[in-house]
Parts: structure tokens; C-alpha cells; sequence
């Protein structure tokens, strides 16, 4: 389906990276919308850090900030319990999802699929890929390709901090060691 560890092995810079994986998701959908990712903030809210958008698509990330996470409990339950959640059409989403629903209809969502980002068996958010030109019937391979796939973006993203931490703060890696280097 994605080649996510490609896009992130291609570039030292994390931004790039993520720019780079969320572009290659979005060209694999064929179809117009938005691949985005939402990072919880705290255990109160969540924000929108990424988002690459098909060509006349508004981006919706600066209006996706610190949204309260007790005004999206139905995916919120679903992301922290570890399941996707997969939305063909916004018609069948189930009544507790209203709200759910009126976000995804203020940004023109015809169909969406939210992948929950682990880390140590943990969500720290999720990647979210947003149909505006049509309902989409998610495959099999929706269901089962992604949480793979985000699991692999989230350890390259790992991966790829810390490295990058350890670049720029060296003295970080030699001053977690229990004994001292001359």
C-alpha cells in the first residue's frame, strides 16, 4: 500500500519526513482529500500537527487546535481503546458520533478513516485520512494495511526524535549513563 519508512529514511529533517509519508498516503488513496495527524496535547485535548491536502482541498489544521477531547467521545473512546475507526458515510454514523459527525461535515468529509498512532502499546494520536469528493467503501486492506503502517510511522517517527535529539544535544546520550566519561 505505503512505503511510510521510504518516505521517512529519505531525509534527516522530521518535518520533511512527515510531510514526505502523509504526501505518499495521500497520492495512494486516489481520490481527493486530506491525510493529516492529530497529536493528543495533554489528557484534555487534541491538536492537528500535520496535514498534506489534495489540490483544491481547504486545509482545515490551524482551525483543528486544542479541541477538547470529551467533545469527540465516541472516536476518542474508539482511538484510545487502540481500534480505528472507519467511516464510510457520515449517514451511518450511530447518534453517541453527532459530534463527531458535525466536525467532519464542517470540513466538507464524505467518508474518513482514523488510525490510532502507538507508541509502547500507547495512542499519542492518530493519522487520519479524509475523503471530500466521494463515499469511500474502506477494503480489507484499509482495515488491516494501516494500523501496520502506523506503526511503523510511529517508531521511525521515534527513532528519528531521538536521533535528532542526540545530534543536537549530545551531552543528553553521555549524561543518562550511571558513571562518567573523561
Amino acid at each position: 500500500m505505503i512505503t511510510v519508512r521510504n518516505a521517512i529514511s529519505q531525509t534527516n529533517d522530521l518535518h520533511k519526513s512527515i510531510h514526505l509519508a502523509l504526501t505518499e498516503i495521500l497520492f495512494s488513496i486516489d481520490t481527493r482529500g486530506r491525510v493529516y495527524i492529530m497529536e493528543y496535547d495533554d489528557e484534555q485535548s487534541i491538536s492537528c500537527t500535520y496535514e498534506v491536502c489534495s489540490e483544491g482541498v481547504t486545509p482545515v489544521r490551524l482551525s483543528l487546535q486544542k479541541i477538547p477531547i470529551s467533545t469527540l467521545p465516541w472516536s476518542t473512546r474508539k482511538i484510545q481503546s487502540l481500534y480505528p475507526v472507519l467511516i464510510n458515510n457520515l449517514d451511518e454514523l450511530p447518534a453517541e458520533a453527532s459530534e463527531e459527525k458535525r466536525y467532519l461535515e464542517k470540513r466538507c468529509v464524505r467518508s474518513s478513516i482514523l488510525i490510532p498512532l502507538i507508541i509502547k502499546g500507547e495512542p499519542w494520536g492518530y493519522m487520519g485520512v479524509d475523503i471530500v469528493d466521494k463515499h469511500r467503501l474502506w477494503s480489507l486492506e484499509d482495515y488491516q494495511d494501516p494500523p501496520v503502517q502506523t506503526q511503523r510511522f510511529s517508531r521511525s517517527l521515534l527513532l528519528n526524535l531521538v536521533n535528532q535529539t542526540c545530534d543536537l544535544y549530545p551531552y543528553l546520550w553521555l549524561s543518562s549513563f550511571p558513571f562518567s566519561v573523561a
